[in-house]
């Protein structure tokens, strides 16, 4: 058995006889098959092709061929291979600290922690980022995270390292709750890495 493109040997053609077009496969014997649809079956697809077919939004199906002949036989065989198209990649959503804190249904509450969040950055503006993650709010000192604020609906949870250096986590539903909290938010800005 032989492989090879043989792309002469292989034709398809455009048959304009016919009121709808018809696409028909010709062989050196003559006419092969007939379809209604239009297919466009190239010996190899281009990678550009590939990409841009992903993004079309009706199922496609693409072929490549390869001609082979057999050693005792003239005769040209197609062989029809199916190519894959690759998945859309997945849209990724962008967090937002507003959205973060509307999942806080007690205005005072969302307030209350609107108002830690600022007043946290504002400790150190240069070395302290507030940024958002899918479920919570990341607080970090030069790269390093401190703190994540968890949105609940009724009140927030602020979770950072306690006097023991243990990760806690500490439900926010009142001021005085609070202030306890924002003691050790500054000690673990303090901190060293």
């Amino acid at each position: 058995m032989r492989y090879g493109t043989r792309t002469a040997s292989l034709a398809f053609a455009l048959c304009t006889t016919a009121s709808p077009a018809r696409l028909c496969l010709v062989s050196r014997s003559g006419t092969v098959a007939t379809s209604r649809l239009v297919f466009l079956i190239p010996p190899s697809l281009s990678i550009t092709l590939l990409n841009r077919c992903k993004w079309i939004d009706i199922p496609i199906s693409l072929f490549s061929y390869k001609c082979i002949t057999f050693e005792d036989s003239e005769e040209v065989i197609p062989v029809f291979s199916e190519i894959t198209i690759s998945c859309v990649p997945e849209v990724v959503e962008a967090c937002d600290l507003g959205d973060r804190l509307k999942y806080i249904t007690n205005p005072d509450t969302r307030r209350m922690a609107d108002d830690l969040i600022k007043e946290t950055r504002g400790w150190d503006t240069s070395r302290i980022v507030v940024e958002p993650t899918e479920y919570d709010i990341s607080l970090k000192i030069s790269g390093r995270v401190f703190s994540y604020i968890g949105p609940r609906r009724k009140h927030f949870v602020v979770y950072t390292y306690d006097t023991e250096k243990k990760w806690t986590g500490f439900p926010i539903s009142q001021t005085e709750n609070l202030e306890a909290v924002k003691v050790l938010l500054e000690a673990n800005v303090e901190r060293p890495g």
